[in-house]
């Protein structure tokens, strides 16, 4: 078999990218052949990256159809025989021009669900302050009574417009079978009006190294991951706030909440002397950091889709307090392996934290059963069969 696996970039800025490359590596450990395709500013075959911080005008259209992806991916396949391709988050920089090239050279179509983007122009099903079901059956228009893309009407208008673009170009009609990384994520696109018959649920897995593996408890609570406003950071520098000293905080990541995590950090005392903000880190470094810490925390205040930074850290033998919404109440047993917690309420997280940072006995009990249930549930094993069998099914369709 002979896979093409496609990402908006190759650089790893966010979970799905991560999982795009671990995916590449589990297929060809198994004999898969396989080519990845993504933006890139470093080799000329592929579309150069959309900068999106210093964007121009060619970069808005760009955003909404990129004509150098669509011949640069039409070349690229001509010619190699590719059974599958299977794409991750292609929009925004690559876009919807991709899919009909893909189809001109008979080539079936899988795309994994990273976020909810199908169904809602802003990827979240968030509006900026409560989750929301206003786009449900594309009406992507309704994102604009809300401002939802970082409360801003003219950010919102072009994720609506892309959308419906994206829509036209064969975002639903071209795609011959979606993967939701849980059950949770499936549900909730089905609700908004898309065909179940359409999605497999395949859960994310992740490989155990036994060497990041060790008995030490560790000495702070560790955040890593990007740092925006629906991950539940406020939440977390909240119960920091009313906590003592001694009970240690590090934060690990990148995001547009980033200024105000270190606002908060440099203004109040009490974060001064409790917690630490790392800023990002490579993942050599983010693996010494989970393995010295002493367990971890997913605040989340969005329906996370899955939840990889709770699996990670579980395959290094640590616990998570976790909320429960999302994706993540389908890993975290909750007084097994972890705590499961009313989203938003600073009070009872700050309750489960103490809980766990008074209990080194509960921490290494809980790391142990963590463990465990990556290597029984989230294994590569078990994934890279459940990956072969949507590709059989779409491949014998």
């Amino acid at each position: 078999m002979k896979v093409l696996n496609v990402s908006q970039s190759f650089e790893v800025r966010g979970g799905s990218d991560v999982y795009f490359h671990l995916l590449t590596d589990l297929l060809r450990e198994n004999g898969v052949l396989v080519e990845e395709f993504a933006s890139s500013n470093n080799d000329d075959q592929f579309p150069k990256e959309i900068d999106f911080e210093n964007s121009g005008i060619s970069d808005v259209f760009g955003y909404i159809y990129n004509f150098e992806a669509k011949r640069k991916i039409d070349k690229y396949v001509k010619g190699k025989k590719f059974d599958i391709a299977h794409l991750h988050i292609y929009y925004g920089m690559l876009t919807s021009s991709i899919l009909q090239p893909l189809k001109n050279n008979s080539i079936p179509i899988i795309q994994t669900l990273h976020e909810y983007k199908i169904v809602c122009p802003t990827y979240r099903l968030y509006d900026g302050n409560n989750i929301c079901f206003t786009c449900k059956n594309n009406n992507f228009y309704k994102s604009l009574t809300k401002n939802c893309n970082r409360n801003s009407f003219a950010r919102t208008a072009l994720s609506a417009v892309e959308s419906y673009v994206s829509l036209s170009f064969g975002s639903q009609s071209l795609i011959d079978h979606y993967i939701t990384v849980s059950d949770f994520q499936k549900k909730q696109i089905v609700d908004m009006g898309f065909d179940a018959n359409k999605m497999t649920t395949v859960h994310n897995f992740v490989e155990v190294n036994n060497k990041f593996i060790n008995n030490k408890i560790g000495d702070y609570v560790l955040y890593f991951g990007r740092l925006e406003k629906e991950k539940g950071i406020q939440v977390l520098l909240d119960c920091f706030k009313n906590l003592s000293s001694s009970v240690k905080l590090v934060i690990v990541g990148d995001g547009s909440y980033r200024d105000e995590v270190i606002m908060q950090i440099e203004t109040s005392k009490t974060l001064q002397l409790n917690t630490k903000y790392l800023g990002f880190k490579q993942r050599n470094e983010v693996n010494i950091i989970i393995q010295n810490a002493k367990f971890i925390v997913v605040p989340s205040i969005w329906y996370e889709t899955f939840g990889l930074t709770v699996i990670e850290a579980m395959s290094f033998s640590k616990p998570v307090i976790g909320s429960n919404l999302g994706g993540i109440t389908e890993i975290i047993d909750d007084g097994i392996d972890g705590y499961l917690v009313e989203a938003n309420n600073s009070n009872l997280l700050t309750e489960k934290i103490i809980r766990l940072w008074d209990d080194n006995s509960l921490v290494k009990t809980m790391g142990e059963n963590a463990l465990l249930k990556v290597k029984e549930r989230f294994s590569k094993e078990a994934h890279l069969n459940k990956i072969k069998d949507v590709y059989e099914k779409v491949l014998n369709k």
